[in-house]
């Protein structure tokens, strides 16, 4: 009859074809989601070792990379969440259709990847350290905080706890930058022979540049606003809240 051509016939539930062409396209979903997070993890593993580069760049580059990478391997997680789920409501509509044949097949096809964040993040940690020491190019510093405060949120306080109790010092001296500040002799090179004209490199460092220290200061006290700013990632600040708001006051005052 006219009218009637094209229009989608209704799914029929009860069939095997139905649930087999719903398996099939989960199978598909599952391939997907192990081809991004195998080239997630790659450019993670090449681009985390370039974080320790002498050259402004690489490092620069990297840091781009791994918060992409980082990003990409939140969302395979999240994927594979939602693979479960769905996962779990065919296995039990196929149960009480008794479509034995797809639910051995939904058995033999167990998926245990699923945890990738965590890992990456224990083997990322000490590279994003190093860039935070990094003397030669605040860029680096800045761009670092700016990729630390995404991952935290990301990946979830509870994970950097133990991290920001044990090396959040090298975060809050940042805080502490002072332009004008010179550092002076240790009391071992007090005892040295100064030359006259070494006089002043023995004696002093030169100080950052003023507007240097101000970015710095500027980048962390944004990266301790987006992390405290989400329930997810603030407990990474309970352990340290009170140093953390000295240095605050004393750059205020």
């Amino acid at each position: 009859m006219p009218g009637t051509v094209g229009v989608d016939a209704q799914p029929d539930f009860l069939s095997l074809e139905y649930w087999e062409d719903l398996l099939c396209n989960l199978n598909d979903m599952r391939k997907y989601r192990r081809i991004v997070a195998s080239l997630a993890g790659s450019c993670l593993s090449a681009a985390t070792p370039l974080l320790s580069s002498t050259k402004e760049a690489a490092c620069l580059v990297a840091l781009d990379i791994v918060e992409n990478a980082v990003v990409s391997i939140a969302k395979v997680e999240d994927a594979y969440k939602c693979e479960n789920e769905t996962k779990a409501v065919i296995k039990e509509a196929v149960q009480q259709l008794s479509l034995d044949e797809l639910l051995d097949d939904m058995d033999t096809a167990e998926d245990v990847d699923g945890n990738r964040l965590l890992p990456a993040m224990n083997k990322l940690w000490p590279y994003l350290v190093i860039c935070l020491k990094n003397k030669i190019s605040m860029p680096i510093v800045r761009r670092c905080t700016e990729v630390l405060g995404r991952i935290i949120q990301i990946s979830g306080g509870n994970f950097f706890v133990r991290r920001f109790h044990k090396d959040g010092y090298i975060i809050w001296r940042l805080l502490a930058l002072s332009p004008f500040r010179r550092k002076t002799l240790s009391s071992m090179d007090e005892k040295a022979i100064i030359l006259p004209y070494r006089n002043t490199s023995l004696t002093s460092e030169e100080p950052m540049a003023e507007i240097s220290s101000q970015k710095i200061q500027i980048a962390v006290l944004d990266m301790i606003t987006e992390i405290s700013s989400h329930k997810r990632s603030a407990i990474a600040l309970e352990s340290v809240l009170k140093k953390i708001c000295g240095l605050v006051m004393c750059i205020i005052h």
